[in-house]
């Protein structure tokens, strides 16, 4: 048949590529039902309109056992939820309908490989399974990964506005490619592996995730990244602007880039960070803030510059410590720290006025 296809009550489960008739006229699923696709079809360029979460909230659109495709063009008429209960389901037609928000749900994967152009809204992964995107999609929402994990497959897929949230027990795979990002919040795992991950806008978030494998983390933009929990990262961390602020945490890197002028802060508690390898750019200021010599540790094994007389001398020189100019920093090779270190006059006044003192309180003593 030729005609529309419309679910408005109940579920219409298809078990054939060609279930739904022709692909002239569409299908339309209303608030509170379900399509659902079994038994490992593939579905033409069908035009599908969503909307809602379906029976029981298991989704509009629903996977329930098989390797399953749609094709076609699919339009949110308002908030959706897509679930793959299990096997996987690939979808290729793009997917628009703006400002409605997109969750996709269950412990089967789902592929989307059409562009989610959906403007402002949110695009949210729940359940166990993964979701994989490689389309070029332009909603600039909110993507938050509840549960279960959000794959890259191709470089470049998210818009460089989208904030990304990772809950705890989720993860974030950027899978080799490489990604921009508005920022990066949350308590669950960003997995490099060996891909680079760019954090742009400038928004104050909080991570107290974890990093894995091997890869690039570079933070732009005038925002807070707060890290408030120890973190290893044996990538290459580029601080390229804003301020990294180290909460009570111990922060282990590879290699650490300042490439822009930032700061690092040690948010007035106790803090450690900790560097394989250390490089400033030139012309490159960075400040250090909070910092106290008694309870703060600041560690490079290795850094761009002299090895011997390195106070006052760059890249040294452009590091400052609140309290202290660029020229009272050095760095210690004997245990390797980077620490501000005041000039002799300072220890001479320092000195001086202790003695003074001294003279002062004896000579009232004996009045």
């Amino acid at each position: 048949y030729t005609g529309l296809t419309s679910v408005t009550a109940g579920v219409l489960n298809i078990q054939n590529s060609s279930a739904l008739g022709t692909t002239a006229a569409g299908t339309t699923v209303t608030t509170g039902e379900q399509l659902q696709l079994q038994g490992g079809i593939a579905v033409g360029a069908e035009t599908l309109s969503l909307t809602g979460t379906g029976v029981g909230t298991t989704g509009a659109l629903r996977n329930i056992s098989g390797d399953n495709s749609f094709a076609g063009a699919i339009t949110l008429t308002g908030d959706t939820q897509i679930n793959a209960d299990a096997g996987s389901l690939a979808l290729s037609g793009g997917i628009t309908g703006a400002t409605n928000n997109l969750t996709i749900d269950g412990g089967g994967d789902t592929n989307i490989s059409g562009a989610i152009a959906t403007t402002t809204g949110d695009l949210i992964k729940q359940g166990t399974g993964t979701l994989a995107l490689s389309g070029a999609n332009t909603y600039t929402g909110a993507t938050t990964i509840t549960a279960g994990t959000l794959r890259l497959d191709a470089a470049n897929v998210l818009s460089d506005s989208t904030a990304v949230s990772i809950a705890s027990g989720a993860t974030f795979a950027v899978n080799g490619q490489t990604e921009t990002i508005a920022s990066l919040a949350g308590s669950g795992t960003v997995d490099f592996g060996s891909g680079t991950l760019v954090t742009a806008g400038n928004a104050s978030t909080t991570f107290s995730g974890a990093f894995t494998g091997p890869g690039t983390f570079t933070k732009q933009g005038t925002g807070i990244l707060t890290l408030d929990t120890n973190l290893t990262f044996n990538g290459t961390f580029n601080l390229a602007g804003g301020t990294l602020r180290l909460s009570d945490i111990s922060l282990s890197l590879g290699t650490l880039n300042i490439t822009g002028n930032s700061t690092i802060d040690f948010a007035g508690t106790s803090a450690s960070l900790l560097v394989t390898t250390l490089n400033i750019s030139a012309g490159v200021t960075l400040n250090i803030t909070n910092w106290s010599d008694a309870v703060d540790y600041f560690y490079a094994t290795n850094w761009t510059g002299a090895t011997t007389d390195t106070r006052g001398v760059a890249p040294m020189n452009q590091v400052t410590f609140n309290g202290f100019t660029a020229a009272d920093t050095q760095w210690q090779g004997y245990d390797y720290q980077v620490t501000p270190v005041p000039e002799p006059a300072t220890y001479g006044a320092l000195l001086l006025g202790a003695l003074t003192a001294l003279i002062t309180w004896r000579r009232r003593a004996r009045v």
